[in-house]
């Protein structure tokens, strides 16, 4: 909370002080913190729902068909937000925040440490993955906001229009490449609904979801750019660090220190992460 609290005020100070893009509107200068509001409120009004996950499909109340789709196109639109306020001076006021560029040769450091540390058994598709990302990560380097937990499940629905009126859960937020979250939100493309509560297989026309080439290339017009090379790494670098952390959730479990009720459940994550992980690379190619 208190680190949430603080992204607030310096997103706003940076807003107020000039040094951060400003929204279209010259009346409202406040305009793109606006559309990508925190909230840190302990109740929230019952009229404004969170996402419910029933089987596959992902239920937005009172959305039909079209309004799902532009509900994901806000997805987007909610980040960028956010990305637009901090990008340019973005250091002021975060420069202890994170450590800003080299972030997946850290992150790989960090979660390749975590989860030797907590192994409870053999797994190859873990061996390659922490030999073949570190050699694989892309040129080119960018800092940004990184929420490290950003997908649907973490965001506050309007309770009649397709937007998200908030993003929650910001406790692993810290300075790294943007395109790290695009992928992290993008994995349930590549993961089934049985092991890991995908999309993979699924009717999204029917559904009215994006494939996930329509939502990248969206992302890109958003953005500026012309493509995203390399996508098959940010997607498998997004599940090795899942698998990573439900692995040092399962040692837990093993040693008798976890306290969630669900921890087990959690933790057994980790094999099927690492195998769609894997799966992504040999489809790409190595």
């Amino acid at each position: 909370m208190a680190k949430a609290r603080r992204l607030c005020v310096l997103i706003l100070a940076a807003t107020l002080s000039g040094c951060a893009t400003l929204g279209d509107n010259p009346r409202d200068p406040l305009e793109p913190l606006n559309r990508a509001m925190f909230s840190f409120n302990d109740a929230m009004d019952e009229a404004v729902m969170k996402p419910v996950a029933k089987g596959y499909r992902f239920v937005l109340p009172g959305m039909v068909r079209t309004g799902v789709s532009n509900f994901f196109s806000n997805i987007d639109d909610v980040w960028i937000s956010i990305n637009q306020v901090l990008q340019g001076k973005l250091l002021l006021g975060l420069g202890d925040f994170g450590r800003p560029g080299n972030y997946f040769a850290r992150q790989l450091s960090r979660w390749t440490k975590q989860y030797v540390a907590s192994q409870t058994q053999g797994q190859p598709e873990m061996d390659a993955l922490m030999a073949w990302l570190p050699r694989t990560i892309p040129a080119g380097d960018e800092t940004t906001l990184i929420h490290g937990d950003f997908k649907l499940d973490n965001t506050i629905v309007h309770p009649t229009e397709p937007r998200i009126v908030a993003v929650l859960d910001w406790e692993l937020a810290t300075l790294g490449h943007p395109l790290a979250d695009v992928a992290y939100n993008a994995m349930t493309y590549h993961l089934t609904r049985e092991n890991l509560g995908g999309i993979l297989g699924q009717d999204l026309r029917a559904l009215g979801i994006p494939t996930e080439e329509e939502y990248l290339a969206a992302y890109c017009r958003r953005t500026g750019r012309t493509s995203i090379p390399d996508w098959s790494f940010y997607v498998a670098f997004s599940m090795f660090r899942l698998s990573a952390i439900a692995q040092g959730i399962m040692g837990r479990v093993l040693a008798g220190t976890a306290n969630d009720a669900n921890a087990r459940a959690r933790g057994e994550r980790a094999r099927p992460m690492a195998e769609a992980a894997w799966a992504i690379v040999e489809a790409h190619g190595r």
